[in-house]
């Protein structure tokens, strides 16, 4: 059996859905949205939406689709590893929002714009002719396409690019009747984490996800359930008794880089955490994939309109993402190597609001 398209997306998180749908957009012919998942899914992620994801999403007339469905985030509970807390706040208005239904929303846009979404369709293979990717294979077809967008996540088979990869490990659960602050965050910069932390992160009035993240170096060999456990028992245990878990606990690896490269076959564009764009210092991701998505198919409709070459692409869209992206990408590293060693510091002084603004727009710029 064969499909053709012009536009293959490989993968149908934020990335890809948003690569779906601007491709439909820019009238870049027949666009096609694949995913081995049914949708809608379970994503485990924190499902934080940063300013900068909203800005994307309002960009995009999104925003009013996402707004009355996402839980506003207005302050932020940071506790320092020496246990001292403070509540920072300011003008950064950030949302959190299940990637089940977050997701959903945007694989619907795209398919209401126009994409053909083939949900359950499992990509084993490129499929490439003369030394060029011209489609994919799955199980029990082939689909030709002009171009392959791959947004298929921290564990694609299609990344080209030879340098080490990087992995950042996570562990989280849901639970409904847990008490926090309204409209607050809450980062745990646990002793046993660091550099990276723990949190809470309210869904709704009654229901948040808990979880942790932590560098692949830093857990070894030890199992990621019993640190996750550890961190329950020593910042959540009081808690944890009013409320009442929803579902089991989930653990994924999130793929990081502080120096982008685009490293992919002839014919392929590499979008979100498939070309490792995700935050080494919050494990955020999900702003850098709806702009790789953008600036992916940016580049299929310039090369459609002779404006750039087909062989110009991969490099020119590289340059494109250290542009728009890798500033903040090398920031995280900078906060890994320098800034959470002064945590101790910041929250003794976030008495004063100019430090409360300053420390709660750093955190969420990045």
């Amino acid at each position: 059996m064969r499909s053709t398209c012009d536009v293959l997306v490989v993968g149908a998180g934020p990335g890809g859905a948003v690569a779906a749908l601007q491709a439909v957009k820019s009238s870049c012919g027949t666009v096609m949205l694949v995913d081995k998942a049914k949708f809608p899914r379970f994503k485990p992620c924190g499902g934080g939406l940063s300013p900068r994801s909203i800005k994307t999403l309002k960009s995009l007339g999104l925003w009013s689709k996402i707004e009355p469905r996402a839980y506003p985030i207005s302050a932020l509970r940071l506790v320092s590893p020496n246990g001292r807390e403070a509540t920072l706040g300011g003008p950064v208005v950030g949302a959190v929002m299940n990637r089940y239904e977050f997701d959903q929303i945007l694989v619907r846009a795209a398919a209401d714009a126009g994409a053909i979404l083939e949900p359950e369709t499992k990509v084993d293979a490129l499929w490439e002719e003369n030394g060029r990717v011209v489609g994919v294979c799955s199980s029990d077809r082939r689909i030709s396409a002009k171009w392959v967008v791959i947004a298929n996540g921290a564990l694609t088979a299609f990344n080209e690019d030879p340098r080490p990869k990087k992995f950042l490990h996570t562990c989280l659960a849901r639970f409904e009747n847990i008490r926090f602050q309204a409209n607050t965050l809450e980062m745990f910069y646990d002793l046993d984490l660091l550099p990276h932390y723990g949190w809470l992160f309210p869904e709704s009035a009654s229901m948040a996800n808990i979880g942790i993240c932590i560098d692949a170096k830093q857990l070894g060999e030890r199992s990621i359930r019993n640190v996750f456990r550890s961190f329950l028992d020593c910042h959540f245990g009081d808690r944890l008794g009013e409320s009442r878990q929803i579902g089991r606990w989930y653990s994924h690896p999130i793929s990081t880089t502080t120096r982008i490269r685009h490293e992919s076959r002839p014919g392929t564009i590499l979008v979100g955490e498939a070309n490792r764009l995700t935050n080494v210092a919050t494990g955020e991701g999900i702003s850098y994939a709806m702009e790789s998505g953008i600036l992916a198919v940016r580049m299929i409709d310039e090369i459609s309109r002779g404006i750039t070459t087909a062989d110009q692409a991969s490099c020119a869209y590289q340059a494109r993402l250290r542009k728009s992206l890798e500033i903040n990408l090398i920031a995280g590293d900078l906060y890994c190597r320098f800034g959470v060693k002064a945590l101790n510091g910041v929250t003794r002084l976030c008495r004063s609001p100019i430090v409360s603004r300053l420390t709660s727009q750093a955190l969420a710029g990045m």
